[in-house]
Order: C-alpha cells, then structure tokens, then sequence
C-alpha cells in the first residue's frame, strides 16, 4: 500500500515549513499532516489514581502495561462502567482474575439502553463472576509502603483489597502535542466539517478533535472507534480531491461488539484466592 510505519515520538510542528519534529532528531517534511492523538483517560484528583498498578486501556502502552502486569494480579477493581471497562473486564476474566466493577448507574449502561435491556445485560455480565457495585462510586485509591495500589474505598463506605485498579470513567481529548505546536484547541482540536484545523495542511480527526460547529447530532467531540473509523475514511476522501463535508452515522453498538464472551475456550478458569492483605 505504499505506507511506511516510523515508531517514534513526535514532539512539535513547524507548520509554516511543513517539517514534523521526531523525538529522534529527525524531521519529516510533509504536504499535509493529520493529528489522531486519540484521548485520554479521565482522572478526577481521586487520592492514590496515579500510583503503581493504576492505569487506563486507551494505547499500545496500556495493553503492554496490563499484559506485563497480569501474571501477578490477584484481584482487580474497575471504576467505570462503560464499553472499555466491560472490555477491560472480559480481559482479566479470562486469565482467572477476580474483578469487582465500580458503576455509579444502576444498571450497566443504562443511560444508553432502556431499562429492560440494560437490566437483561446486567444479569448476563453477572453470570461471569463479576463483582458488581452498581451505585457505587470511587473514593479514594489506597497505596502499601512501596507506593502501589492495595485497596480502593467507595463513597458508600466499602473497602476493597486489589492490587490493580483499572480507570475507565470516560476519556477526553489528547490535544497536548497540537496546542503545543500552535494549533487551535479547546476541549479537543478545533476543526471545520472538512477536518481542517486553524493551520494550513493540518487536519485532525477522531478522539482529539472537536467540531467548531455541532454535528447533526448535537455532538462536537465523537469518541467511539466505528465514528473514528468513519471520520478518517472521510478525510482520505478529502485528502484525495473530493469536496465533501463530514456527515455522522447513526449511534449504535457494532455488531460485531460482544459483552464477556467465553473465548477462547468457551469457559472460565477457577478464580485465585484473594489477598492476603497488605495495607
């Protein structure tokens, strides 16, 4: 396809010479530049949320985080209840690890779904032995002597030994790399309908990007991977010459977006024995 993949950092724009600085020390001259720096997760001053054995699931690095992390993890808790936590969930389930779910609903999703069909999912995922607190909402994140997670504390009183916390409360944009190089950001890096920021030749797209104008949808900033997908297709259109402006699809769940399937060997190891505690 033509394309070449440089795994490096990039850490400035000069956009009035078109040159992307690498943390490398090299410089790539470009025509036109998009920005896709993605999100970030949210994190709310909560005591303890940047100590070891905390993190998202939103990049490369957090999966070779939790992977490097997974063999020692006794019992994991995750605060969020939306597609990534319940991603995030499947993926300690299936290598036998105890995961309680932090979710301030009522009900998983339940400000998507209507109450029958969230109710029906609830009673699917529980099948699975997730510990779900459902009204519960995170306190603090307690640390042993060695600065790592041993425990987190509900709002309601509750305490819970784990030594891995996962956050998924939601993300915003990843706008630090484009408001650093001059381009134009608010919540997310501002763009039109046509995906062009405030620099001529810069384009931004997905998670970091944000609207100037609403979409159809009352929407300015879509962070869900199939409106990514949608929004990059768009641009390559753009980018080839075509005089389009950005519609949005319909909100949906993919169809091909499973909830805690059983695989790869269609059951579930027993679950290890808790902490012993530490803190």
């Amino acid at each position: 396809m033509g394309i070449r993949l440089r795994q490096d950092f990039a850490t400035g724009i000069r956009s009035g010479e078109n040159v992307l600085e690498l943390a490398s020390g090299e410089n790539l001259r470009f025509d036109d530049l998009v920005i896709a720096t993605g999100s970030r997760p949210n994190r709310f001053g909560w005591p303890g949320e940047n100590a070891r054995g905390v993190q998202g699931l939103y990049s490369m690095q957090d999966l070779m985080a939790l992977e490097a992390a997974t063999p020692a993890i006794e019992r994991a808790v995750i605060v969020g209840g939306g597609l990534i936590g319940i991603e995030l969930a499947e993926m300690l389930r299936s290598r036998s690890i105890p995961v309680t779910f932090l979710v301030r609903e009522k009900s998983y999703m339940d400000y998507l779904f209507p109450e029958d069909e969230s109710e029906m999912v609830t009673r699917h995922v529980g099948k699975f032995g997730i510990d779900f607190r459902y009204g519960t909402e995170l306190e603090r994140i307690e640390t042993d002597k060695d600065g790592r997670v041993c425990a987190v504390s509900s709002k309601g009183g509750d305490r819970i030994e784990c030594d891995f916390v996962g956050l998924t409360a939601g993300v915003h944009p990843n706008v630090d790399f484009a408001a650093s190089s001059g381009v134009e950001t608010a919540v997310g890096v501002l763009i039109d309908g046509r995906f062009q920021t405030s620099r001529s030749h810069l384009w931004a797209v997905g998670d970091c990007a944000e609207f100037r104008t609403p979409l159809p949808n009352g929407r300015r900033v879509e962070q869900l991977w199939y409106s990514g997908r949608r929004q990059g297709q768009t641009l390559g259109r753009i980018l080839s010459g075509e005089n389009i402006v950005y519609q949005p699809g319909i909100f949906s769940i993919p169809q091909n977006f499973s909830i805690l399937s059983t695989r790869p060997t269609g059951r579930l190891m027993p679950v290890r024995p808790r902490l012993s505690g530490r803190c």
